[in-house]
């Protein structure tokens, strides 16, 4: 029983999701940009100009890097992505887009989640709104995180482990289901730092 896993088939773990095969089943993680970016814009509406922080070397971000950047475009919102390899490189990096930037976007990113400290200090001094795509980082000085709980995977596979070790049902014919409660974290102190005028 695997969790967290973003893309299951794509990194050959199973060859479907309805009926995954095998001795394996999981839980894959989802991310919801549509429903995260619609957040942020509630929040700052006239954003024109995205900067995106991520590690492209990172499996599967860079599939959501292309959704982040579809959903932007058809919102006429421009993208700006800097790629980051090492946490040590994310201020020199990041810094020359900060003057233009409107918003800086983070993936669920080891790289750049472990740098995040270099971006808070830059989106408050720059008072731009940092989004992150996980519950934790609010905690730590980001404006807003949009995500799932992290106990919910190990929740929904402790079920699953369940069905196969109770119930006696095969693995193989239990499907890949996401964990789908979704909630939007505010560190309001963080957010009045990066610009945004809350209720």
């Amino acid at each position: 029983v695997f969790t967290c896993v973003n893309d299951p088939i794509g990194f050959q773990i199973v060859a479907s999701e309805e009926v995954p095969g095998a001795n394996v089943t999981g839980v894959k993680e989802m991310l919801h940009f549509e429903d995260e970016l619609a957040a942020l814009l509630t929040y700052k509406p006239t954003i024109k100009n995205v900067v995106l922080v991520y590690n492209p070397t990172e499996p599967g971000l860079q599939k959501d890097q292309k959704e982040v950047e579809r959903i932007l475009n058809k919102k006429n919102i421009s993208l700006e992505t800097v790629e980051a390899f090492h946490t040590n490189e994310i201020l020199a990096k990041v810094s020359p887009f900060m003057p233009k930037a409107e918003a800086v976007i983070v993936l669920k990113d080891n790289t750049v989640v472990s740098g995040l400290d270099v971006l808070i200090k830059l989106c408050d001094r720059y008072h731009i709104p940092l989004m992150a795509s996980d519950l934790d980082s609010p905690n730590r000085g980001a404006a807003f995180g949009y995500g799932v709980y992290e106990i919910d995977f190990g929740i929904e596979g402790a079920y699953k482990a369940l069905q196969i070790l109770v119930e006696g049902i095969h693995p193989g014919t239990i499907s890949v289901t996401p964990v789908s409660e979704f909630t939007l974290g505010i560190n309001t102190e963080a957010a009045k730092r990066q610009g945004i005028e809350l209720p």
